[in-house]
């Protein structure tokens, strides 16, 4: 089939350039158009460029673990290798995942916590916008139309979708100028200003596994929550040097209330929730010298020092704590953290590694600080982008300042207090599961989730990126993304014709709009891959989606 026409809107280009580090030439007979004519022009839509996931296969791989079976694969098997997996921050990237009849049928090397994020890869394909189902195009129509009218929209950013689908839905929220926010301003806030206000002695988990003799686990257990994070990195593993793995690491549980650290520890020390910060100053002072003199023997003060007196008996010390936030934990615990690890480092070496929870969260951080130089809390009311942490998505929907909303990921992933906001505003969902959201929804689009249905890139924990290698991707979306892809970002005109097309036949439901828009869409890539996965009864593609919404709001921005 031949490619579409495309074309070049100089404006939205220069809008957009600044946004990342692709080259955009303009060709020189590009002419901004008369108003008659606007309808016709194409937009470039930015994605990550493709450098940024050519990464190679890890080597030296672990046999399977042996409460899996090595089940012989049978011809109808499929079997990707090295996918990533988002069940939780440690984006574990030696997973087997077997295929057969479309399912996923095993995974192994995951953990328990990895199989149920794999699930069977099924996932629900619901298409919703009013009283209308099924139609990938009025239902982009709908969520356009309400953000370009509302005075002032809300784009929200929650998990299990890539690092380029994130940058497509802030290239939106730029062009509304409208509030931009994510899941971290309300589950990791706390640590994430703490490091803005003191800097931050953190190291990838590879030099953690490689160099740390000992590992002090602060309040967590990995056990629960990042399954194979001792099994992978520390203290299980070997290292360059600690060859003997398990055996030459010294592993120190700090018990913070019921916060429990490793039931294997071999040293424990305790504190109450309320002696949290003093005894993080108290183990700092020890660690200076200044340590209380005639302290008593169970007293805060002592066991802070036994502890300051353990640690700087170490080469390298890997501090660990969750970076989720918990109402119960003091939110002031994050600098102290912080500065222990920087004292710490005055005698000896010592890492911070913080947790974070999955469907790549730190690749919504990364993303929105290389696009807004800020990971939360953006406005771009001003037409450039404005940090406020003190205002973020709760503060404006606690306020009633957002008419419109956009969430653009999981809605099962977006908290408590943020689902409470959007159930008194307009809002849209766009990602896995949004048929199924919480909260009211005026529309509705099912998209996959990134490293089981869509390609991209996502970030780990401790800020690597990594290639997503999708097993279940869609025939049509692995032609797309192969031509369309981060190399070839212009959108197709005939994408914004058919959108402003289904738009205008939207009151009136004119039969010949309708004509025209159906014509339209099948000269457009994005609308063609939309429409043969609602025609297979599969998840949308979310970046395909974000792209489309882009062009036709940037088209609208234009007209108006």
């Amino acid at each position: 089939m031949a490619a579409p026409e495309q074309t070049t809107n100089p404006d939205f280009i220069t809008l957009l350039a600044r946004k990342g580090r692709e080259k955009v030439t303009i060709p020189a007979s590009a002419v901004k158009p008369e108003a008659g004519d606007r309808a016709q022009v194409g937009v470039a839509l930015a994605s990550l460029p493709q450098r940024s996931v050519s990464f190679p296969a890890p080597r030296n791989r672990p046999e399977p673990s042996p409460t899996v079976p090595d089940v012989p694969l049978s011809a109808a098997d499929h079997v990707v290798e090295h996918a990533t997996c988002l069940g939780c921050g440690c984006a574990c990237d030696d997973i087997s995942v077997v295929v057969r009849t479309g399912r996923i049928a095993e995974t192994r090397l995951a953990c328990a916590l990895g199989s149920q994020w794999f699930g069977d890869g099924q996932l629900p394909a619901h298409i919703r916008a009013g009283i209308r189902e099924g139609d990938p195009v009025a239902a982009l129509a709908a969520v356009a139309t309400k953000l370009h009218d509302a005075d002032r929209a809300l784009v929200y950013l929650a998990a299990d979708l890539s690092c380029e689908t994130h940058r497509a839905a802030i290239a939106v929220a730029d062009l509304l100028g409208a509030a931009l926010d994510s899941v971290t301003s309300t589950t990791a806030a706390p640590g994430v200003l703490a490091a803005q206000r003191r800097g931050r002695t953190t190291a990838t988990l590879g030099e953690i596994r490689n160099r740390a003799d000992a590992v002090l686990f602060w309040g967590t257990d990995p056990a629960t929550r990042y399954p194979r994070f001792t099994t992978r990195y520390v203290p299980d593993p070997e290292g360059l040097f600690v060859p003997a793995g398990r055996r030459g690491r010294t592993v120190i549980a700090a018990d913070i209330a019921a916060d429990h650290g490793p039931a294997d520890a071999d040293t424990r020390v305790a504190f109450a929730a309320d002696e949290e910060v003093a005894a993080l100053s108290l183990v700092r002072a020890a660690l200076r010298g200044r340590a209380a003199p005639n302290a008593k023997p169970d007293s805060v003060d002592a066991r802070a020092a036994a502890l300051a007196d353990r640690l700087r008996a170490f080469a390298y010390v890997a501090i660990v704590v969750d970076g989720e936030s918990a109402p119960h934990r003091d939110p002031r615990r994050a600098e102290a953290l912080i500065a222990l690890a920087e004292t710490l480092n005055a005698t000896t070496r010592c890492a911070l590694s913080t947790l974070r929870s999955g469907g790549n969260r730190s690749g919504i951080d990364a993303v929105m600080t290389w696009q807004t130089g800020y990971p939360m809390a953006i406005d771009f009311a001003r037409g450039a982008p404005r940090y406020r942490p003190a205002d973020d998505a709760a503060a404006l929907l606690a306020r009633g300042e957002i008419q419109v909303a956009l969430v653009v990921g999981a809605a099962s992933s977006v908290p408590e207090s943020i689902r409470d906001g959007l159930s008194h505003v307009s809002c849209s969902v766009i990602g896995p599961r949004a048929s199924e959201s919480p909260f009211p929804t005026f529309a509705a689009i099912d998209t996959g989730v990134a490293g089981i249905h869509e390609r991209g890139t996502a970030v780990r924990l401790d800020e690597i990126p990594l290639p997503l290698r999708p097993a279940l991707e869609a025939p049509a979306v692995a032609a797309f993304r192969d031509q369309w892809g981060p190399a070839t970002p212009t959108v197709a005109r005939a994408t914004v014709s058919s959108l402003c097309a289904a738009l205008a036949a939207a009151p009136s439901g004119g039969d010949d709009r309708i004509a025209q828009a159906n014509r339209l869409r099948e000269s457009s890539p994005e609308l063609a891959v939309a429409a043969a996965l609602a025609a297979d009864g599969r998840p949308q593609d979310s970046y395909v989606l974000l792209r489309a919404l882009g062009a036709t709001l940037a088209h609208l921005k234009g007209v108006a």
